[in-house]
């Protein structure tokens, strides 16, 4: 059962054979270069689990054997005839010749290990590596904060996340000529995504990350590697929180820009609407003020009349106004007219047939007229 789990382990959360066979091609930048100016040279894989690196270094033709401590893990390779061994791994280093080895190979090793041991790992590695040769250590990417607090920890053999920036700084110290940081694993669709979500921040950075360390050797093989050690690889954390942060600042700018547009509207909409009230309190006003007026007007037009025939009284005297009043009572009754036509005619004037009643007013205003006169 022991020498089961981490096979098992290994298949249900790495991934199969052919997924990490299909992963191992990001390292061919690295390779290619080394297969043209070290074929055919022996490269050891330590911790070499089911022997997928084995495999791929076979198949580029170097002489590739490897170790690993679990029994389960070696059984594939043994089926597959590799050149394995059972043991521990930096025993197995530090029982290699001098200058033996193109690469020392470690995929998921190093956060396996105390600290101590690591940094003899570096120091032994050097010694055996021939020159311009590689040390390749891939582990999981503590920049990526699912795998940092999550999924780290499923492997109960881990000891601790190594951050990038100290296994790179490990091989600088141990005296390799140069390191590069190749980040892997990330999702396609994420590597040009301008405008990151909070989701891609917190698990989109590459889950795993390689340091490849070179030793010093022969100018032109140190160049043959230059391109790879000059690209770019990967997602860091860092790009992922700069491009979300310059989304959120734009869309945070265009919030301010829509916010002040519609405060504008707003104000504009408001001094409309003020302007609008003062027409209405005017209209108002002025309705109220016709309305009082009106009022007003009937109230005291009987009042004004006494005022104006008072005037008249003074200045026509009383005799001249009641002569106007009476006059003005004919018109009405329509008798003046009559009698004007009457007084001014040549010719005989039919009368007009009146009744008792209207003879008797007649009768009473030709004797108002009279006395009028006579007085």
């Amino acid at each position: 059962m022991k020498d089961r789990f981490y096979l098992t382990f290994e298949e249900s959360f790495r991934g199969t054979r052919e997924l990490i066979m299909e992963r191992l091609r990001v390292y061919d930048d690295f390779l290619l270069p080394l297969q043209n100016t070290h074929r055919g040279s022996a490269v050891v894989d330590l911790g070499c689990g089911r022997g997928e690196w084995i495999e791929k270094m076979l198949a580029m033709g170097f002489a590739a054997h490897g170790v690993d401590l679990d029994k389960g893990m070696l059984q594939s390779c043994q089926e597959k005839k590799f050149d394995v061994h059972q043991g521990e791994a930096l025993a197995y280093l530090c029982n290699l010749p001098d200058n033996s080895q193109a690469i020392v190979s470690a995929f998921h090793l190093v956060e396996h290990i105390p600290f101590d041991q690591l940094q003899q790992l570096m120091g032994q590695a050097m010694r055996v590596l021939m020159p311009a040769g590689l040390l390749i250590m891939e582990t999981p990417n503590p920049e990526n904060l699912v795998v940092a607090t999550r999924n780290f920890y499923l492997d109960p053999t881990h000891q601790r996340p190594l951050p990038p920036e100290l296994l790179t700084f490990l091989p600088r110290l141990a005296g390799y000529e140069r390191t590069k940081l190749v980040r892997l694993q990330e999702a396609s669709d994420l590597r040009n995504k301008a405008a990151p979500t909070l989701a891609d921040v917190i698990g989109g950075a590459s889950p795993d990350y390689a340091v490849i360390a070179q030793k010093s050797g022969p100018t032109a093989d140190v160049l043959a590697l230059t391109p790879a050690f000059a690209k770019e690889y990967g997602l860091s954390l860092q790009t992922l929180i700069e491009r979300y942060d310059h989304t959120s600042q734009t869309q945070f700018k265009s919030m301010q820009t829509q916010v002040l547009t519609l405060a504008t509207q707003l104000a504009q909409t408001t001094q409309l609407a003020e302007q609008a009230a003062a027409r209405a309190q005017w209209a108002i006003a002025a309705v109220h003020n016709a309305q009082a007026q009106t009022l007003s007007g009937r109230l005291t037009a009987p009042w004004r009349w006494l005022k104006l025939q008072s005037q008249r009284v003074a200045e026509q005297g009383v005799t001249s106004r009641i002569k106007a009043l009476i006059k003005k009572v004919l018109r009405v009754a329509g008798v003046l007219g009559f009698m004007q036509k009457i007084a001014g005619s040549t010719s005989v004037v039919k009368a007009p047939v009146l009744t008792p009643r209207a003879k008797e007013i007649r009768a009473d205003l030709k004797k108002g007229l009279a006395e009028s006169g006579d007085a």
